[in-house]
């Protein structure tokens, strides 16, 4: 392939046709430089203020994802908004320790 711009998108362009949305992509950079750029991992959640909700609490769920797909979810139900962000933020730094641990 000659190395000019438009061979250049043209390439990236079959490279990533497969690809989810979620995957890493490959792009090409200037003065040509290729990148292969994106997450493996991704946290996805949705929390309701208490006024949502019949039992007066803040509640919702939190999803890890691996490349789009939910391998882990977790429901959270508390009193007040602190408790969440402390508990929601304990749970993610535990796994976030798991997954550190097993790719080093």
């Amino acid at each position: 392939m000659e190395l000019n711009w438009d061979n250049a998108k043209i390439w990236a362009e079959k490279a990533n046709n497969a690809k989810i949305d979620q995957e890493p992509k490959w792009d090409w950079d200037c003065n040509f430089k290729l990148d292969f750029d994106g997450d493996l991992v991704s946290i996805e959640s949705r929390f309701y203020p208490p006024h949502y909700n019949v039992n007066e609490k803040w509640d919702g769920k939190l999803r890890v994802n691996v490349l789009g797909n939910c391998i882990l979810e977790k429901e959270f139900e508390c009193d007040t908004l602190e408790k969440l962000k402390k508990e929601v933020e304990s749970f993610t730094k535990h796994y976030k320790g798991i997954i550190k641990s097993r790719l080093s």
